[in-house]
């Protein structure tokens, strides 16, 4: 009987090493890297410069060769057919123009806090992308960044954004994708003053309240024009 016992404790602490073995080499799992050129900028970082892979997913790596990954460069992963999710390095500054451009199996990406800016035409045409989460950190939209995104039902434009390029969610001639945001930020500037034809709405409120200037009189005061949710 003890023995028994003995050997059934042998089993069992064997195959506790074994699963823990796995599940070590599972943590330890490297980002194949060789599916990525990519060149080192005058700082000491990477910029990916091309994915030459062909899978539905790929997730960035934060370093190659020990150097952290700050940028996905200029048509970095234009028209990747096969393309379905992208999972980015928080090490992330910047999205090149016509990074994603025409992918148009792309339906999710993550977008990390650290970035800084979407550049042109960065993911134009992506018609399956949906829920885009823009970070805090975001200072800079270029032009036609999500447009014809068609999926996308809604946009949230953080306060930090100080600059949208034209057309930056067109999806047709007078068609953009909803946007929301706060009314003193720059993206509510940008709808009354560059792309009229945006939906906007608050953030936490569906409707904006437009109040006319009212002079003031010698018992009343009076105010200027403006909007309030």
């Amino acid at each position: 009987m003890n023995k028994i016992k003995y050997l059934f404790s042998i089993c069992f602490v064997a195959v506790l090493v074994f699963c823990m073995s796995v599940s070590v080499r599972a943590e330890e799992t490297e980002i194949d890297t060789s599916v990525f050129n990519y060149r080192e900028n005058d700082d000491g970082t990477i910029t990916i410069t091309r994915y030459t892979g062909t899978d539905e997913t790929v997730i960035v790596p934060s370093e190659i060769d020990g150097k952290s990954v700050v940028s996905i460069g200029d048509s970095a992963f234009e028209s990747r057919k096969n393309l379905e999710t992208v999972s980015l390095p928080s090490t992330l500054k910047t999205i090149g123009d016509r990074a994603f451009n025409r992918c148009y199996k792309l339906r999710e990406i993550n977008l990390p806090e650290g970035i800084l800016s979407i550049d042109d035409y960065a993911f134009n045409v992506c018609e399956k992308l949906n829920n885009v989460n823009l970070p805090e950190s975001l200072v800079s939209i270029g032009e036609h960044t999500f447009a014809y995104c068609k999926s996308i039902e809604k946009l949230i434009i953080p306060d930090s954004v100080t600059y949208i390029g034209k057309d930056a969610f067109e999806l047709g001639f007078t068609e953009r994708i909803p946007i929301y945001g706060n009314l003193n930020s720059y993206i509510k500037t940008y709808c009354d003053t560059i792309d009229r034809n945006i939906k906007f709405s608050c953030i936490n409120h569906a409707h904006i309240v437009t109040d006319a200037e009212l002079p003031a009189t010698c018992t009343e005061d009076g105010y200027t024009a403006g909007s309030h949710c």
